[in-house]
């Protein structure tokens, strides 16, 4: 039987996070599965990426021991500081607040899904950067994954830089895999033919990244004003809607909501 991959072990770690958030949906009411959103998304993050992390840093050493690579080297877990679990709570909350249960669902588990997995790929990358054994990491897509994700795996790019980004999508499986040096990379290129690339592939990977981008400017070409100008009117009008649910004052998700109106105003005034 073949071992696993990689990508399939932090599969497994991401669905028993899911499996542990799989009791909110059955609370009964919306303010009780949005309360416990707030409350229990922070702890499941936490704990679940820090196990992704582990397994992938043991993974790296283990293979690295395999491919009998050179010079003394142990992965590195990076801290990613807040994993934004309260911004994911209120992306669901949308979907739970205009009685649309499937779209919550599929919002915090895969949000869920994508924090966990961020943590692997991050292990990964941060350790290749740094091991001074490897020329850099590279994007290996699952099989029958996403156009877009298909696409960069198989450009073969190995990546060196620190810092470089892992652009990844909610329920993407797509992992990193160190390139060490003196032996072949673990992806390589495959470069078709113009033949081979019709209109229609040009079509459709313009109406996926269109879908996937909300026809929104990166944050980092907006000021901070602009951004708490268009984010401002949805917060309000959630906070209004968490009231009429009749949720207290000092509940996690008013507090949130009221902490994050009231820094977005001081930056439309500075």
């Amino acid at each position: 039987m073949p071992t696993p991959t990689l990508a399939e072990q932090v599969a497994v770690i991401s669905a028993a996070a899911t499996e542990d958030l799989s009791g909110i949906w059955d609370l009964g009411t919306p303010s009780a599965t949005i309360e416990a959103l707030f409350d229990l998304l922070p702890a499941l993050i936490d704990t679940w990426a820090t196990a992704a992390g582990s397994y992938t840093a043991n993974w790296y050493d283990d293979l690295r021991e395999e491919r009998s690579v050179k010079g003394r080297f142990t992965a590195i877990v990076p801290d990613l500081g807040d994993l934004g679990a309260d911004q994911l709570a209120a992306w669901t909350t949308d979907a739970i607040l205009v009685d649309d249960p499937d779209l919550a669902r599929s919002r915090a588990e895969g949000g869920l899904q994508r924090r966990v997995t961020n943590t692997s790929r991050a292990t990964v990358m941060t350790s290749s950067e740094e091991d001074p054994g490897a020329t850099g990491w590279q994007r290996v897509a699952r099989t029958g994954g996403c156009s877009f994700c298909v696409m960069l795996a198989s450009r073969g790019d190995v990546y060196t830089k620190k810092g470089s980004r892992f652009g990844a999508h909610d329920h993407c499986n797509c992992s990193a895999v160190p390139a060490f040096g003196g032996q072949p990379t673990p992806v390589r290129p495959y470069k078709p033919s113009d033949r081979n690339i019709t209109d229609a592939d040009r079509v459709g990977l313009r109406e996926w990244l269109k879908a996937n981008s909300g026809g929104r400017a990166s944050k980092s070409t907006e000021s901070k004003s602009v951004i708490a100008e268009r984010h401002l009117p949805q917060l309000e009008k959630r906070l209004t809607e968490l009231r009429s649910l009749g949720m207290s004052e000092d509940s996690s998700p008013i507090q949130y909501h009221l902490a994050t109106i009231a820094k977005f105003r001081v930056q439309l005034q500075s």
